[in-house]
């Protein structure tokens, strides 16, 4: 009796696992639950001093700027939620500085149009940095592909990265 519910159980596993469905739809709620756990806001991922080692940054140089990373969870939503977008960052100040002036700009595209601007002035602190922003979908949105440019203005430098998500019809 017990081999036949290892075999049953073998099988369960492979038709699961072999299921692209149903791994896209747990691989969904991973996401969400994931960016539900994220606040808004700024969370430090190294400090100053670790920053300035990993870029080989020196006090007395010019300030150095690296957009990292620009990230949405999840990656496939239906109109009416919020997606989770990640900027993370990493600053080398000039000096002793305890911030930046930053323009952050979040140009939402379907279709080569923008459909919409989030946009935000923010206080960069030196070191390596997440920034967490929820972007509403809006309940009409058109499924299909859509991109994300992040834009991000400090001094008078222009930073920019693109991330993708998918609406999918209700």
């Amino acid at each position: 009796m017990k081999k036949n519910h290892l075999t049953l159980f073998l099988i369960v596993i492979i038709v699961f696992n072999n299921c692209s469905t149903f791994q896209d739809k747990i691989g969904r709620h991973i996401e969400r639950a994931a960016c539900n756990l994220n606040k808004p806001g700024f969370s430090k991922v190294k400090d100053t001093s670790e920053t300035m080692e990993e870029y080989s940054c020196a006090y007395g140089s010019k300030m150095k700027f690296y957009l990292i990373d620009s990230d949405l969870k999840p990656s496939i939503v239906q109109g009416g939620t919020d997606l989770c977008h990640r900027v993370t960052y990493a600053l080398c100040p000039s000096e002793l500085a305890t911030s930046y002036k930053a323009k952050i700009e979040r140009v939402v595209i379907y279709r080569g149009n923008r459909v919409a601007t989030y946009s935000s002035n923010k206080d960069l602190k030196p070191g390596t940095w997440d920034i967490d922003v929820k972007i509403p979908v809006p309940e009409d949105a058109k499924p299909g592909t859509y991109s994300v440019k992040t834009i991000i203005h400090i001094g008078n430098k222009i930073y920019e990265k693109v991330s993708v998500f998918n609406v999918m019809k209700k």
